[in-house]
Order: C-alpha cells, then sequence, then structure tokens
C-alpha cells in the first residue's frame, strides 16, 4: 500500500514539474521578453529631431491650386520623373504645351507663397500613417513650365522658378520632418539641379544667375543622416497602435487575443529599438564622411519571442532614403561649381571637355558609385534667344484667357486659377487576414506612404462574425476615408474576401478601383475546409467560412483591375498538416490555384510564405505599380496579363 502511495505522490510530481516546464516553455514562446518600448530611447529619437526655429509652413503644403481637365488630359506629354532631359522632352512637344503651360501659371502663386517659411514639419499627431499627407505633385511637375518657359524665350522665369523649387526642396531636407518628404524633397533637388545645368549650357556664361540661388549651400552632414527622421516615423508607427491598444484590451476574451496583444507589443518595442539604432555614433560618423552606412539587423531580434514571426521579419533597411539623402550635397556642391567653375574643386570633383564630372550614391545596393556629368555653362550653346519677357510676355493675360476659353470650349468648365485646394493623395485600403490585426499591415502601408498614398488599415473581428457583417460595420468610416476620392484597396488572405463583400456593399466606392489581394483563396481554402470537417475545429476559423473561406464570396467585377499575387514557398499549416498535393504550389496556407480568381486582370508569384507576403518588398513593389498603372521596376516582377 505504501509502496503504492508512494508510486501515486512520485507521478503527480513528475505531472506537476512536467506542467510547470510546459507553461514555463509556452510563456517563453509566446511572451518573452513582453517589454514596453524603451522612454530613454524614445527621448534620444526626439532629441535627435532638434527644435526649429522660424516659420513653420507644413499646412501651407496643403494649400494646392486645382488640376484643370486640361492638364489632366495632357498629363501624358509632362516630362516624367525618369525622363533626363526635359529641354528635349519639351521641344518634341512645343506645339502642346501652351494650353498646359497656361494651366501651370496657377501654381505659381501658391509655390510663390511657400518661400516666406523657414521649415516645414508635422505635427506629432501628423505622423499617424493613417493621416493625410500634403500633395507635392505640383512642386515635382513645376519644371514643366520651367522647361517650357525656357525653350520659349523666358529665360529669366525660367531660372528663377527653378531655383525658387531647389529653395523649397533644400529647407524640406533641412526641416528633418518625414522621411518620405526628406527623399522626395532630396530627388526634387537633383531633377532640377540637373535641369539647371542643362539651361545654363546654353546660355553664355556671363548670363546673371537668380538671386533665389544664392541659398543653396550645401547643408550640414549631420541634417542628412537618417537619425533624425527615425522619431517621425516612430510616431507613424506607435500612434495608431496606441490608439488601438484601448480597444484591444477591452476586447481581449481568448488566449489567441491575449497573444495577439503581446506580439504586438513586441513590434512595437523590436521597431523602437530598430530605429534607434540609425543614431549610434558609429553611424552618424561615417554619414559626416559621406559613407552610406547602416545599422546591423540583430540576427535573433532582441524583443521577438521565438514564434512572432511578424516581429523577427523587420522592416526596409532604408539604403535607398539614405542615398539619396547623401547625393543633395553632391548636387548642391555640383551647382556652386558651375555658378564659379574657376574656384577650386572640391575632392571628387573634375572638369573636362565641358563637362562637371563627379558621383553618387546608388540607391540600389548591389550597384557602385554611379558617375555624373553635367554641361558647363555656355557649352551648348545653339541660338538660345532670349525674348524681352519685360515687353511681351510669351504668355500674357489675354493668352491666358484666350487658353482658357479654348479649354473650356472643348472640355467643360475649368476650375478658376483662384481656386485653391488640397490635392487629393491617392488613398488606400489595407485588409488584414485571419486571427491578425491592422497591425500587420503597417510594414506594407509605411512603403506606400512613402510613395505617396494615403492609407486606412482596418481591425475587423475575423472569426466573431461573418464578412458580410464586419463590412456593415466599417463601411460608415471606409467611405469617410474615400471622401469622393478614387479608392485602392490591399487585402491579404481573407481580407481579400472582405473586399469582394465591400464591393458588394458599396459598388460605387471601388468603380473606378484598383485591387490587389495577397495570398487569397478566392476558389475556396482546403485549409479552411479541414477545420470545418469536425466541430471541435470549427470554432478555430468561426464565421471567415461563411460566404469566405468556403469560396462563395460575392462575385468580383471584371471592370476593376484585380492583381492576385500569391506564394510559392511552402511553410505553413497547409503544410504541415500535408493537404496539399506533393506537385501542387503552395504558399503553406493557400494552393495558388486557390488564388487564381477567374475575374482577376492578373496573377503573379513570390517566392515566399503567406504570411510573409504581406511583408515582402517585391510585393509592395508590385502594389506600387499596378495602383499607379506602370510597369514594376523589375523585369522579373512582371506580372502575367490575362
Amino acid at each position: 500500500m505504501r509502496t503504492l502511495r508512494a508510486d501515486n505522490h512520485r507521478e503527480e510530481t513528475i505531472m506537476v514539474m512536467l506542467k510547470s516546464f510546459l507553461a514555463a516553455a509556452f510563456f517563453f514562446t509566446l511572451y518573452w521578453p513582453g517589454t514596453q518600448p524603451d522612454a530613454t530611447l524614445i527621448a534620444q529619437l526626439q532629441a535627435a529631431q532638434e527644435e526649429m526655429h522660424g516659420k513653420n509652413g507644413y499646412q501651407a503644403l496643403f494649400l494646392r491650386p486645382s488640376m484643370s481637365k486640361a492638364e489632366r488630359a495632357g498629363s501624358e506629354l509632362l516630362c516624367s520623373r525618369e525622363e533626363t532631359d526635359c529641354l528635349a522632352f519639351v521641344r518634341a512637344h512645343q506645339t502642346e504645351y501652351p494650353a498646359i503651360a497656361a494651366d501651370m501659371q496657377q501654381w505659381e502663386a501658391a509655390l510663390d507663397n511657400l518661400l516666406q517659411y523657414d521649415y516645414f514639419r508635422p505635427r506629432p499627431e501628423q505622423y499617424d500613417f493613417n493621416a493625410e499627407m500634403p500633395s507635392f505633385q505640383i512642386l515635382l511637375r513645376a519644371r514643366n513650365l520651367h522647361a517650357y518657359r525656357f525653350v520659349s524665350g523666358e529665360v529669366e522665369a525660367a531660372q528663377r522658378g527653378l531655383c525658387r523649387d531647389l529653395v523649397l526642396g533644400r529647407r524640406l531636407v533641412h526641416s528633418r520632418g518625414s522621411l518620405f518628404t526628406s527623399a522626395l524633397a532630396a530627388r526634387l533637388i537633383e531633377r532640377n539641379v540637373i535641369l539647371l545645368a542643362q539651361m545654363r549650357a546654353e546660355l553664355p556664361p556671363e548670363v546673371p544667375w537668380p538671386a533665389l540661388c544664392d541659398e543653396l549651400q550645401t547643408l550640414p552632414p549631420q541634417e542628412l543622416a537618417l537619425c533624425p527622421l527615425m522619431y517621425g516615423e516612430w510616431l507613424s508607427f506607435q500612434q495608431p497602435m496606441e490608439k488601438d491598444w484601448a480597444t484591444w484590451q477591452a476586447e481581449v476574451k481568448s488566449i489567441d487575443d491575449q497573444i495577439s496583444l503581446s506580439f504586438a507589443r513586441q513590434i512595437l518595442t523590436q521597431n523602437l529599438y530598430e530605429k534607434a539604432k540609425y543614431c549610434a555614433p558609429e553611424i552618424l560618423t561615417a554619414i559626416e564622411r559621406d559613407e552610406l552606412r547602416l545599422p546591423q539587423r540583430d540576427i535573433w531580434p532582441r524583443y521577438c519571442s521565438l514564434l512572432n514571426t511578424v516581429c523577427r521579419i523587420g522592416g526596409p533597411d532604408n539604403h535607398d532614403y539614405q542615398a539619396v539623402l547623401l547625393n543633395v550635397n553632391h548636387y548642391l556642391r555640383a551647382l556652386a561649381i558651375l555658378r564659379d567653375p574657376a574656384a577650386p574643386l572640391p575632392q571628387g570633383y573634375r572638369l573636362e571637355n565641358g563637362q562637371l564630372h563627379f558621383r553618387r550614391h546608388p540607391e540600389r545596393k548591389e550597384e557602385g558609385m554611379q558617375a555624373i556629368a553635367l554641361p558647363l555653362p555656355g557649352s551648348h550653346q545653339h541660338g538660345c534667344q532670349l525674348k524681352q519677357t519685360e515687353h511681351t510676355p510669351p504668355i500674357s493675360a489675354l493668352t491666358l484667357r484666350v487658353y482658357r476659353l479654348a479649354i473650356i470650349s472643348l472640355l467643360g468648365t475649368a476650375h478658376p486659377p483662384e481656386a485653391f485646394m488640397t490635392a487629393p493623395s491617392p488613398k488606400i485600403l489595407l485588409v488584414h487576414g485571419l486571427f491578425m490585426r491592422a497591425t500587420m499591415m503597417m510594414p506594407l502601408a509605411t512603403r506606400l506612404r512613402r510613395q505617396g498614398f494615403v492609407c486606412l488599415a482596418l481591425t475587423y473581428p475575423t472569426r466573431q462574425q461573418t464578412l458580410h457583417d464586419s463590412v456593415a460595420q466599417h463601411l460608415p468610416r471606409i467611405q469617410d476615408f474615400a471622401a469622393n476620392a478614387p479608392l485602392y484597396a490591399v487585402g491579404h488572405s481573407l481580407g481579400g474576401l472582405y473586399l469582394r463583400h465591400l464591393l458588394a456593399a458599396w459598388p460605387e466606392g471601388l468603380a473606378h478601383s484598383r485591387v490587389v489581394t495577397l495570398g487569397t483563396p478566392h476558389l475556396g481554402s482546403k485549409v479552411g475546409a479541414y477545420f470545418r470537417e469536425r466541430g471541435w475545429r470549427r470554432s478555430i476559423i468561426g464565421h471567415c467560412w461563411e460566404a469566405g473561406l468556403d469560396g462563395n464570396a460575392p462575385p468580383w467585377d471584371p471592370a476593376i483591375p484585380l492583381l492576385s499575387i500569391a506564394g510559392t514557398k511552402s511553410f505553413g499549416i497547409g503544410s504541415t498538416l500535408r493537404l496539399f498535393a506533393a506537385d501542387e504550389p503552395n504558399d503553406g496556407t493557400v494552393a495558388v490555384a486557390e488564388t487564381e480568381l477567374p475575374e482577376a486582370a492578373a496573377y503573379h508569384r513570390l517566392p515566399t510564405t503567406h504570411t510573409a507576403l504581406q511583408f515582402d518588398s517585391d510585393a509592395a513593389q508590385l502594389v506600387n505599380a499596378w495602383f499607379r498603372n506602370v510597369s514594376p521596376p523589375r523585369a522579373a516582377l512582371a506580372v502575367t496579363e490575362k
């Protein structure tokens, strides 16, 4: 009897120890380290941004003239950002440019007005990636007007306009506000310096430079580092999560809710830690030497638990942004040399065969330093005639009225030149997948926001109610977000089926849309069917099976272009349970065949897993190209049109 009791006691002790071990392992793999963002790191990032002095003009960036029908109709005649010789482009289309240039004239007062401001920095709440951003389209397109004026003989006005835009670009970089705005301004400086050099090459060297160009001195190297921009990047990531946390905590009812909340905290803490690396002394010292150096990522992310794969994926390395910022001083230094070619040349610059030669940092890390050659003043003179603009302006008030009457007669009533409004930025709705929250779409939203899109990422209950009910619950918010502007959409996995319900509930809202789905099982889900086979499994996927994973979501309208992207790296619950055939391409959770909606306009496959699709940089490039209706940046990303 004693032996039996001893054996039972021993077994109970072993079971208690085993349960304790399993509980500890469960806690370690799911919750560890479970820390909060370090307040010291936040303070360091905030201090690195530095306080600005003077007049802040960020709000003025939202005030823009409306784009007329004539300009929209002639947008294909504008010199694109890829065009390296805008003067040649405008000369090739000179007969079509007068009407377009007449409309561009209305921009000038708004752009001149921006010169009164010393810097342009968002308020803290404006960093939220759901907040609207200014449209910089007018500032970027203004070089078309400058090029047209130059070839038409308004040489002085053309040069002054370029110098003004360069000054605004320099002040935007100096502001150290958002990463997107700084990189955009850096590219503006690059393109406008090139165009100004091409103009000066056709003029006698003794023609005076506009006084505005005197401000175009090189910037302190520390202002070109990514470090002072990381506080804004942190706020854009942290603010929407903080807003949602109170709601999340009230909704926590199950273990998977607790896990999601813990994972979100880990992602936030790791994100802060990664951004603080850009302020490391060795990184800043390299920037001082004009060296492109980026922080190394941790092999084992410090604040991510073993099973938090989203946290472990990390964000972009920002190589391209650091490159374009460092190149700002390369071009400003080149401009100073063009203004005074007889001055001693800085290291790395040389004059040869009527050109100024220097090198710039590549935007793709696999490329080496790139050689740049700008023509010297007077090197390309070929009879460029200067009009006496003080006596016979090429676009007079009478001419403007004639062009406007012609535009109205052909295209209907145009906006009056005094009508000012915020140019609407393209808007994107991002919808997450099963068991996820809006936080999972933040990396993609950040990439798209840097391309000029305004993003809204929604959190909806993926299991507790049907997709139809979720759409009905959030439709007013989606409609307010769209605000009568074209609404694009991206859905990951179940999120793509959510978008099909959204189309059924609000067809006019997506009528002029373009849509991308990432790993969406449009034709039904084998994994979903597996969990529907047994009663105890059904609670795992909840109500998303109905008119969703069962393959019976509302039909798609083929008139709305949809790109379906599928993953082909088989790692996930479906491959673990061996639900796919040995030769069946899949991403571990969804088979490629399940994603190929017949009504889709195009398909593409990426060598990545189901979860990683929403964080994949190639997927982000495809989304950006699809929404802009342009070819992807690399041939390998070409989509398969139907």
